[in-house]
């Protein structure tokens, strides 16, 4: 399986939401509180109401009853909440099991009126012959719907979406008209669209064998009216039901259920797809059942991991390659090995109690074995994700906070590991080495999350399109500090070294600071850019993903001409709409520039200031600044600390009280960046 989109409306923190053309490792970013992890309750809601659908769990059914409740706070009342997921079954696996539903469904609806002794074979074989995962293409790729509502339909409406012959369709999951009706989405929130059997309605011969060859518009209704499918009980067609649920790992005793639905199908499918790795620190389990080892869990239950490790490390040739693959990642992520064995005889329980297994996880720490629930949070940790990358193969994992436990280190081996890993991965971080920038396309797998307005907005960067996008993935990829402004509150970009180091020193002891809070205190960045043509390419990143940002530049900067980029200019190609730097700017194209201090009060109301007295060479650069309040500090600082511009910065401002114009500028900062 692999997932294509999630769109959400009116549901927790999110009024609207709208991921598309999902990558391999999506990486949501922002601050606590902006609904990253409403992200996996998103997809929460998704699983409970397909085992709703398909199994018809009352503990699913609580969970939606509760997510009903949790509307977005200020949602009006008569939207709808909505979730959609946009899927894609990958696998072999999962069409074919497609196609078994869609086989026996067919089959059980041509017979389903017809004497338990009739001879069906002939309808087997066609259905054998005809239906196949090449004519069934059109439904492996779609959306699974869920609309929490309050109308005569019920309290919600589950569905799935697809689109054939340019027409869209909707397969009823659990609501009215009928649950496994299939119908055009026009025709969706009707209450009156009459529905038939699908296999009662195919030109039939005298044994019930349909007379043409079976096409996708044997399924797909006309206009105003619904096809129903569904996999009925019935001893004519019990063969084929048992081949459906042997693959969809259903146990043979319950084929006797009254009936199965594309619900079930889509059960089975993110069963085994959909991983929501929500708290890795959790402590893992030591007793499990007897039967919890005959059982192969797959890896989208953390709290099943030992007992799954148990049993590959006894099982066959090709588990026991699968242990070892787990095993050989943990010792790539740590450092370290692990092995598991029984931690005594197996209990026989207290009577009347089933009996169990103690499994414990040794980590070889020092030479000698340490259980791992006391080995650290980090390596439970790791041993979590090493037993879902190695067999990721369409999974679709989302992993809330990961790697929060290790060391930067091996937070980089785990990037790199989930990069080669086969499935699809969408991680929310604070961390700025779990963001993935190598190629001009990762920028796109970027998402930051923020509340505006009381609702989650998410903000993503558009796909590499120029120079500035190689400079920025250059810079992203080479410095954990850069890939750090995502989580700012709010960005000072300056330009040059000696601003970075005495600015951030001064601000910490100015008034302003001693009012509001010095930068650290208030998560405020100050970054260079590494020169007074590097702005833009910052600005444009900032800008697009919702980071507030303020330019600090020398005077220079606001000269027009000179075959260099005026840092209006620079702002306005980091795609901001500003009339007045652009009003500014097309004045200067037509030969009617600004003087200095008029292009100065037009910039600060646009985030850009100076602490500069002119643009000429005697006025224009922070340099030139710290010599009018420092006589001689920078070649004196220059011998203490040789010629690293921020060191030499550093000290200067360490031992100097903060000057008023930078008292002033720090004040100006924090006010348009609205943190006062």
């Amino acid at each position: 399986m692999r997932v294509t989109s999630i769109e959400v409306r009116e549901l927790f923190s999110f009024s609207t939401l709208q991921l598309d053309d999902l990558p391999q490792t999506l990486v949501v970013v922002g601050p606590n509180g902006a609904g990253k992890t409403n992200l996996l309750r998103v997809l929460q809601v998704v699983r409970a109401a397909i085992d709703r659908a398909a199994t018809f769990s009352q503990g699913a059914y609580r969970d939606l009853v509760r997510t009903a409740a949790a509307r977005r706070i200020g949602a009006a009342s008569a939207r709808v909440s909505t979730v959609r997921l946009g899927i894609a079954l990958t696998e072999s696996w999962e069409r074919e099991l497609l196609a078994r539903f869609v086989r026996a469904a067919i089959a059980s609806g041509i017979l389903r009126d017809t004497p338990t002794n009739s001879d069906a074979t002939g309808v087997f074989a066609w259905v054998r012959k005809h239906i196949d995962e090449t004519v069934l293409a059109p439904l492996t790729c779609g959306t699974i719907v869920v609309d929490l509502v309050d109308t005569l339909a019920g309290q919600w409406a589950i569905g799935y979406e697809f689109e054939a012959g340019g027409d869209q369709f909707r397969w009823v999951l659990d609501g009215l008209p009928t649950r496994g009706a299939l119908m055009r989405v026009a025709d969706a929130r009707r209450l009156d669209v009459p529905c038939y059997i699908t296999g009662q309605k195919l030109d039939l011969d005298d044994q019930r064998v349909p007379r043409q060859p079976f096409t996708l518009a044997d399924l797909l209704p006309p206009a105003g009216e619904g096809r129903v499918l569904t996999l009925d009980s019935g001893p004519q067609w019990e063969g084929m039901t048992r081949e459906f649920a042997m693959l969809a790992g259903i146990p043979l005793p319950q084929t006797q259920r009254n009936s199965y639905s594309l619900a079930d199908v889509l059960h089975v499918v993110l069963g085994r797809g959909l991983v929501l790795l929500s708290d890795l620190r959790q402590p893992p389990r030591t007793e499990y059942a007897v039967e919890d080892a005959a059982v192969d869990h797959s890896p989208t239950d953390g709290s099943l991991i030992p007992v799954r490790l148990f049993r590959l490390k006894n099982g066959t040739g090709a588990e026991r390659l699968r242990y070892r693959a787990i095993q050989d990642l943990f010792r790539r992520l740590t450092g370290r090995t692990f092995d598991v064995a029984l931690a005594g005889t197996p209990s026989s329980g207290s009577e009347g109690s089933a009996p169990s297994l103690q499994i414990s996880v040794l980590v070889d720490y020092d030479d000698h074995d340490l259980p791992i629930e006391f080995a650290g949070a980090g390596l439970w940790e790791a041993l979590l994700l090493a037993a879902v990358l190695p067999e990721s193969a369409g999974l679709f994992a989302v992993l809330d906070e990961p790697a929060r436990n290790l060391h930067p280190t091996l937070q980089r081996r785990l990037l790199t590991e989930m990069r080669g890993a086969a499935g699809q991965f969408i991680l929310t971080t604070h961390s700025p080495y779990l963001v993935s920038i190598h190629e001009d396309d990762d920028l796109a797998g970027i998402v930051r999350f923020d509340i505006d307005n009381a609702s989650t907005r998410a903000l993503r960067l558009a796909p590499a399109d120029g120079p500035g996008d190689s400079r920025l993935r250059k810079a992203l990829g080479e410095s954990a500090d850069a890939r750090a402004l995502l989580f700012a509150r709010g960005v000072v970009l300056v330009e040059g070294g000696t601003e970075l180091g005495a600015l951030p020193e001064w601000f910490s002891k100015s008034l302003v600071a001693q009012r509001h809070g010095t930068p650290d205190a208030l998560n405020l960045v100050i970054f260079s850019v590494d020169g007074d043509q590097g702005f833009g390419t910052f600005v444009a990143f900032l800008h697009a993903v919702g980071v507030p940002w303020a330019v600090v530049c020398d005077g220079s900067a606001y000269l027009f001409g000179h075959g260099r980029r005026q840092i209006f200019e620079q702002v306005l190609y980091g795609r901001v709409d500003d009339v007045g730097l652009q009003q500014a700017v097309s004045k200067a194209a037509a030969g009617n520039a600004q003087g200095f201090e008029e292009l100065r009060d037009i910039g600060t109301g646009s985030g850009i200031f100076t602490l500069a007295q002119g643009w000429d060479a005697a006025a224009e650069s922070f340099e030139t600044f710290i010599e009018t309040i420092a006589d001689g500090k920078l070649a004196q600082a220059e011998k203490v600390v040789g010629r690293s511009k921020p060191r030499q910065g550093q000290l200067i401002a360490s031992a100097t009280e903060c000057p008023s114009a930078v008292d002033a500028l720090y004040g100006d900062l924090l006010h348009h960046l609205g943190v006062t």
